[in-house]
């Protein structure tokens, strides 16, 4: 829904579901309580109405900013989601929302918890089968190969840059 919706949002999710769409790209980041969010910059100011890190913000913080705020698909004459409650969703109302879509999740930045709280919540919504998971990280995705091997994930980007010389 990038360019359609406000990214990485419920909302946008519910309408790629509603539309008819089989499957869904969620960024995740960790919140500075350790609950994975849905959201793809570092920061929340390209996306939100707020001005922090994420990682310091906790997600009862995060769900308190506008994610429809800064949406506009007019080069900023009007911001049709603004104001409309679309939030920061964390995985786990993601997985709860729309348990019939295949999901396909980046984890963002270093942290390793990360992974190890993507493993659980997947497990924990039973969506081994729906879930396909890549990282920017190449030791956040060993570690989340190491924790989780039955859900599928991608090749990382050491995987794919050998991949390339080898061809």
């Amino acid at each position: 829904g990038l360019g359609v919706w406000p990214e990485n949002t419920l909302y946008a999710c519910q309408q790629s579901e509603e539309i008819g769409g089989d499957a869904i790209t969620i960024d995740l980041r960790i919140s500075l309580d350790d609950t994975l969010g849905a959201i793809h910059d570092s920061t929340v100011q390209r996306t939100t109405n707020g001005l922090a890190d994420v990682r310091k913000l906790t997600a009862r913080e995060l769900q308190s900013l506008d994610a429809g705020y800064k949406w506009s698909n007019d080069d900023g004459l009007t911001f049709k989601y603004r104001d409309q409650g679309i939030t920061i969703p964390t995985i786990n109302e993601i997985f709860a929302e729309i348990p019939n879509m295949q999901i396909y999740i980046d984890i963002k930045g270093e942290e390793l918890l990360a992974a190890k709280l993507l493993c659980i919540s997947t497990r924990d919504y039973n969506l081994t089968q729906k879930v396909l998971v890549s990282a920017d990280n190449d030791l956040v995705l060993a570690q989340f190969r190491e924790i989780c091997p039955e859900i599928a994930t991608c090749a990382s980007a050491k995987e794919t840059r050998v991949f390339t010389l080898l061809n």
